[in-house]
């Protein structure tokens, strides 16, 4: 992921260039706004090469949208990513059936008296299902 700012608002930043944490931040340059360093960027891509570009600015989307860029606005950027970080919702499994070996079965008949099924079938959260 690259994010571009424009360089004349941080001063001495001017076409700098870092990296952290799998982000590239870039700087545009003197004479060049974060705008024209994006377009710039996605025109040195080769035909077909993939790349998204998220701005509100619909100049900015129109020029790289004819490049071949997909476009996404803020809102739709940060609510896919929202769903690509959050966890998968939790899949209900079956009925779980808890059996007892022949030597339990027989202790608990003994215990309670005898049991016509010795199998019991519960549910994820424990409840015993009839």
């Amino acid at each position: 992921m690259t994010v571009v700012f424009d360089g004349h608002v941080a001063g001495e930043l001017y076409g700098s260039r870092t990296r952290r944490a799998g982000v590239t931040v870039l700087f545009s340059g003197r004479g060049e706004t974060a705008d024209q360093k994006i377009e710039s960027m996605v025109r040195s891509l080769r035909p077909g090469e993939p790349v998204t570009v998220v701005t509100n600015d619909r100049a900015v989307a129109r020029a790289v949208r004819v490049e071949g860029a997909r476009v996404l606005d803020v809102r739709t950027y940060v609510e896919e990513a929202l769903r690509r970080t959050r966890p998968a919702p939790r899949r209900r499994k079956g009925p779980k059936e808890i059996g007892l070996t022949p030597g339990q079965a027989d202790a608990w008949a003994d215990y309670f008296g005898e049991v016509a099924d010795r199998k019991a079938t519960f549910d994820e959260d424990g409840a015993r299902l009839e």
